[in-house]
């Protein structure tokens, strides 16, 4: 028998963030306190964004072969570049949920410089022609119309910090969001 278990930091704080407060205190005292202190940067992958909610990652590769296996058509990359940024930014937000009700609430998105060449850090789209996305900075979206074009609600971030950060680290993801391949 094993004298010693191992549990992802992520999978912790999911149990911590289902359980009552008998459950936090036991798993405060056998890990810490400190091991639920999750910063957003914690983050870094689809993958982790769905530990964090406890959600299992679709396979959405697996998913188009049985539409296809079923006579429907397969998801395109944008719209699951979509879903996946959905999931990442409801972890980043850490259960923040945009009020578009309140005028006063500020929303923020990354902005993004979209070149023709390839930007440090991101590869190119894979088509031949390089296609690039790099984050210039976060702007505050208010609950009126302005003159820009922003992604959705679902994919708003609660301050400038996040935004950036979900723009820089998850780049490739936004690049096949917005840049959808026809």
């Amino acid at each position: 028998m094993k004298t010693t278990l191992e549990i992802k930091r992520l999978n912790a704080i999911n149990a911590f963030n289902k359980a009552d407060e008998n459950g936090k205190k036991l798993l405060k005292d056998l890990f810490g306190s400190n091991t639920f202190n999750l910063n957003y940067k914690d983050i870094k992958s689809y993958e982790d964004a769905c530990a964090f909610l406890g959600k299992e990652p679709v396979d959405f590769e697996e998913l188009n072969d049985t539409l296809e296996n079923n006579g429907f058509e397969p998801l395109p990359e944008h719209e699951i570049a979509y879903k996946k940024l959905e999931i990442i930014a409801k972890a980043l937000n850490f259960g923040w949920c945009p009020n578009w009700a309140d005028f006063d609430e500020c929303k923020y998105y990354p902005w993004f410089d979209i070149k023709k060449e390839t930007p440090a850090g991101v590869g190119g789209a894979g088509n031949g022609a390089a296609l690039g996305v790099s984050v210039l900075d976060s702007g505050c979206v208010a609950s009126y119309s302005l003159s820009d074009a922003d992604y959705g609600g679902a994919l708003a971030s609660k301050n400038r910090e996040i935004a950036i950060y979900f723009g820089n680290q998850f780049a490739e993801i936004w690049k096949s969001y917005l840049l959808p391949l026809r």
